[in-house]
């Protein structure tokens, strides 16, 4: 009878119906559930891939909270027990499918951080019984068969989860040393943990990688084990597959393979007899580390020297041959002519760029929230002193022409060669994140929350703001290269989450986004963001028109002016998107004609506050990048900075525009504004700029101010004819005088000649007021000398003329 994948994968562990049970306890038990029961070690599902069940070495029933409805609502939340999936069908690399965090009470990183113990250990535990020597290995499989012949053996999901969230040592690791009085930990690997990987070779990538990555796990588990009070002896080890001919590489093939053979026993006296010299093991290479790791890095062929890249090719000559290979950063080739490995260039070389007439060092700089990789200016001669007088022999081939700056978040290219041979240094930095199948509902239900979920009816569809949000997120992912509108985000509240959405923003967009301060816009040295992608400015407050302009001006250039401190300037193409964060309303200088900023009043939080909610969203960016990448824009490109003005427009722009603009703009508005409030039959008032300055200002202010006023804060413009042309006429306009002779207000009629200005009621008068006025004469004012007895709508008090707006 053909054996399925379960039967076929267990079977020769030894696993049967008999052993394959444990006797658990659940710790979260009430009557009437039972206290203790018997569970499967192995199982197998629906999907015939093979289930590895977890407990504590007290037999204590591992359980985590799987959330019911979203990441922090308890609505029918369940219990569940914590198991490993071994996949029949790998998914490309992926053969073990852990516990997923989302949604959990297991958190970030914590998913595979138990370790494995069969049976036989919590019987161990459970009876105080001295284990002389414990293996500490990768998997479950193996820590199985090793215990069933008479191992003890401890299995870890994956080599470098030998440590919980505290990176300390699992405590159940350390109540088994410390309950069976274990005087030696051997800690150990397969048989191909020397190998170097051919992808790492074939990708020019660091060949050290996969041994180091045994190495530095052996040295950290054995770090931990030497700390315990105990302080038992620690033995690297590793299988020597060359001794069967199959060439098993885990501890459970090799005991399989010697079950076979008939040595199973030799197998496992070898494994419990430790000796200090490896020639007297047979079946395992043995190292005790106890006292140091020195011999260990020496075993691996890992010393940092150049003796040390010549025994690692020795070591890996056969897969290495003539290919270029990278030994801890520094390029190597080995010269057959020559015989001798040959230095291409050393690993410090790969930092150094030379541009132009200039050298710059790559760097990547710690930072509170995350690293940042920049270019820091080097002259010849301090790298001269760093590396010696052979720096121009190392970089010379990788001379740029000069710099350019390419966007591009998918097909990356760092170096841009032209047909002609002309290289160019790519100023913009790779993107971090690959896109990854999943969801992301904490990054979208806050893009929700900043950009809001009111409607806005445009081109015969319905647009929610929160759909706009994400466009504008998606068109930086996209096609970085778009122009789009200067966001500002307000709220006169703190803890709204404009902070947090544009830190989301640094974190998803990295080394290409910055955050700058009110003087870096302001200073005529603008290097640090002039490459990059998105420039944050928090507590904004940039009230010159000079400033605004500024930033209006690069919004939509395509190019800036680099000027760096000492340095010469260089042009190069610029695509910055500017987002400012302000709880002042007065941000920035902004007119009712200017086009290029989208205002957006962000509300206070509703419902519980969740502290991780920025750690969260980090956490979903490869799916955000993913669901970005496959989604339908809610928009189509209808102004050069995409978005149609209708849809940026927003009632936070128009009070920007109030509270920014000159007191004598206002003071302007309010006389006009008590004009019509005079008299209800008024509908338009026509003045040329000769009344208006005899009316409202002194002779000495310049018409080109007035001029500038009545356009950009008034919104009035010439009355001009079919053709658009300014009128020339003559006219008369009406206005209230108050005569102190008389003690009375007079109507006044007053005429003009020239091209007068058009003044609207309906923009100056709210319908409400003119309601107002049908139960109001103005003949009651005949006999009013004081402002206190005048109606507020009269004098023009604040709140009436804010519910006007």
């Amino acid at each position: 009878m053909e054996q399925n994948f379960y039967q076929s994968r267990l079977a020769p562990l030894g696993v049967t119906k008999e052993n394959n049970r444990i006797r658990l306890e659940n710790p979260d038990y009430e009557p009437p559930m039972p206290q203790y029961f018997d569970a499967p070690c192995f199982a197998e599902d629906k999907e015939g891939n093979i289930v590895i069940n977890f407990w504590s070495i007290d037999r204590q029933m591992i359980n985590y909270t799987k959330m019911g409805d979203g990441k922090t609502s308890h609505l029918n939340a369940q219990l569940r027990p914590y198991k490993l999936v071994r996949l029949r069908e790998p998914k490309k690399d992926m053969k073990y499918r852990f516990p997923s965090s989302e949604g959990t009470t297991l958190g970030k990183d914590q998913s595979a951080t138990y370790p494995w113990f069969a049976p036989s250990l919590c019987d161990a535990f459970e009876k105080r019984e001295k284990i002389p020597t414990l293996y500490i290995t990768e998997g479950s499989f193996k820590a199985w068969k090793a215990c069933l012949l008479g191992i003890p053996t401890v299995g870890l999901t994956s080599i470098t989860h030998y440590a919980d969230i505290n990176k300390s040592l699992h405590a159940d690791i350390i109540r088994l040393i410390e309950a069976c009085e274990v005087e030696n930990v051997v800690i150990l690997w397969d048989g191909d943990c020397l190998d170097i990987s051919k992808n790492d070779i074939a990708e020019r990538t660091n060949l050290t990688r996969r041994p180091w990555g045994f190495f530095n796990a052996a040295k950290k588990l054995r770090d931990l084990v030497r700390n315990l009070p105990t302080n038992p002896y620690v033995w690297f080890a590793h299988v020597k597959s060359e001794v069967f001919e199959d060439k098993p590489k885990g501890l459970d093939d090799m005991l399989i393979c010697a079950e076979q053979k008939g040595t199973a026993p030799s197998v496992v006296e070898d494994a419990l007899n430790l000796c200090r010299h490896d020639k007297r093991s047979y079946y395992f290479f043995k190292l005790d580390i106890s006292s140091q790791t020195q011999t260990l890095i020496e075993y691996f062929k890992l010393e940092k020297t150049e003796d040390g890249a010549e025994a690692f090719y020795r070591r890996h000559a056969n897969k290495i041959g003539q290919s270029e290979f990278f030994y801890f950063g520094d390029q190597y080739k080995y010269n057959e002519d020559e015989n001798e490995l040959k230095l291409l260039a050393p690993g410090w070389a790969q930092t150094i760029e030379w541009i132009g007439d200039e050298f710059f060092e790559v760097k990547i700089v710690p930072g509170a929230r995350q690293e940042r990789r920049v270019l820091i200016p080097r002259k010849e001669g301090t790298l001269k002193k760093l590396y010696g007088d052979t720096v121009l022999k190392f970089v010379r081939e990788k001379h740029c022409v000069a710099f350019c700056n390419v966007p591009n978040h998918f097909n990356y290219q760092q170096i841009i060669e032209r047909p002609d041979g002309g290289k160019f240094y790519n100023r913009y930095f790779p993107f971090r994140y690959a896109p990854t199948e999943g969801k992301c509902p904490t990054i979208i239900d806050f893009v929700k929350h900043i950009f809001g979920d009111g409607e806005i009816e445009h081109g015969g569809k319905t647009l929610k703001n929160w759909e706009l949000g994400l466009d504008y997120i998606q068109l930086l992912l996209t096609r970085p290269a778009q122009m789009l509108p200067v966001l500002c985000l307000y709220s006169p509240e703190n803890a709204t989450g404009k902070s947090t959405f544009t830190n989301f923003l640094i974190r998803m967009f990295g080394d290409n986004a910055l955050q700058v301060g009110n003087a870096d816009l302001q200073s005529d040295f603008n290097e640090q963001y002039a490459d990059k992608l998105l420039i944050i400015c928090e507590e904004t407050l940039l009230e010159r028109k000079r400033d605004a302009e500024r930033i209006k001006a690069m919004s939509t250039a395509p190019q800036i002016s680099v000027n760096p401190k000492g340095q010469r300037q260089f042009t190069i193409d610029f695509f910055g998107k500017f987002i400012f964060n302000s709880n002042n309303k007065r941000m920035i200088y902004v007119s009712r004609h200017d086009e290029r900023f989208w205002i957006i009043q962000v509300n206070k939080f509703t419902g519980k506050d969740n502290p991780n909610m920025l750690a969260d969203m980090v956490d979903e960016i490869p799916q955000f990048v993913n669901f970005l990448k496959n989604r339908k824009l809610a928009t189509d490109s209808e102004s050069r900075m995409w978005f149609h003005l209708n849809l940026i427009r927003t009632r936070a722009f128009e009070e920007a525009v109030k509270v920014n603009e000159p007191q004598e703009a206002s003071d302007l508005r309010e006389k006009i504004r008590d004009m019509f409030l005079q008299e209800e039959s008024i509908t338009q008032i026509e003045m040329t700029m000769k009344e208006v300055q005899t009316e409202f200002f002194s002779a000495k202010t310049s018409q080109k101010w007035i001029q500038e006023m009545l356009k950009d804060y008034i919104n009035v413009d010439l009355m001009r004819d079919s053709d658009g042309l300014a009128v020339f006429k003559r006219g008369e306009y009406i206005k209230y005088e108050y005569n102190e002779n008389v003690n009375e207000w007079e109507r006044k009629v007053k005429k003009y000649r020239g091209r007068p200005y058009l003044f609207e009621r309906a923009k100056f008068i709210d319908p409400s007021v003119d309601k107002a006025l049908d139960n109001f004469d103005i003949a009651d004012l005949q006999s009013t000398t004081t402002d206190e007895n005048l109606p507020d709508w009269v004098i023009g008090n604040d709140t009436v003329e804010m519910s006007t707006r």
